[in-house]
């Protein structure tokens, strides 16, 4: 696997920026060459241009699953065109704004957040093709912001306890710890970036946080 870190807008939350998939990365128009190449060599995907609902927050307003896309309330008709021009299958979620931190997967299983109804779940798991399974850590719904996995392990908030480490390794058959990004940050997926090709974290992750988070998601 590539390591690397970057800043995206002068910021070191780059999750919020980027809507990541397995083969593919959304980013803002803003992202110059030099950060895309870091991007498509880090994590093997290629970078696609565009400012979904006219916003830079393409990792809060989608979420990629293989050539699939979930896309945010409020996603408009250039977005849905973007997306199936570049092969995409697209769901609009109608009910719901920050869709992208309301999942966690790899590319095996789907977890929703506990804020899904029941017929959103039915919804999304017939678009996507998985049985997806919702749980969430304590009382945090946002369990996308927390929770990144890849095909060797994963990386979830410090909140989280022994009995929910156990439960997320029992749904993803991986191993995993709590660990942080960007000195101290437990939302980890909105300071980093990860497939099974490649982790980008920003730049005020620490080499503590670095070493922490290699030794669970690195192979």
């Amino acid at each position: 696997m590539e390591l690397a870190k970057l800043d995206i807008n002068n910021t070191s939350h780059i999750g919020i920026y980027v809507a990541l998939g397995k083969d593919k990365a959304i980013v803002p128009t803003s992202v110059s060459v030099s950060e895309c190449k870091v991007i498509e060599k880090t994590l093997g995907v290629e970078c696609l241009k565009h400012n979904i609902a006219e916003s830079h927050l393409n990792g809060v307003l989608a979420k990629l699953y293989n050539n699939k896309v979930i896309l945010s309330k409020i996603s408009g008709e250039e977005d849905i065109k973007f997306f199936e021009s570049n092969g995409f299958e697209v769901l609009l979620l109608d009910q719901y704004f920050a869709v992208g931190n309301l999942f966690a997967t790899n590319q095996k299983q789907v977890v929703l957040s506990k804020e899904f109804k029941s017929k959103s779940v039915k919804v999304i798991d017939e678009f996507l093709g998985v049985k997806a399974i919702t749980f969430q850590v304590g009382q945090l719904p946002a369990i996308g912001s927390y929770l990144l996995v890849n095909k060797n392990g994963f990386a979830v908030a410090p909140s989280a306890t022994t009995q929910d480490i156990k439960k997320i390794e029992s749904i993803f058959k991986v191993k995993g710890n709590i660990a942080t990004v960007n000195f101290g940050d437990g939302f980890i997926a909105n300071g980093m970036l990860l497939n099974d090709n490649g982790i980008i974290v920003g730049r005020k992750t620490t080499g503590y946080e670095l070493i922490r988070i290699t030794d669970i998601l690195y192979n």
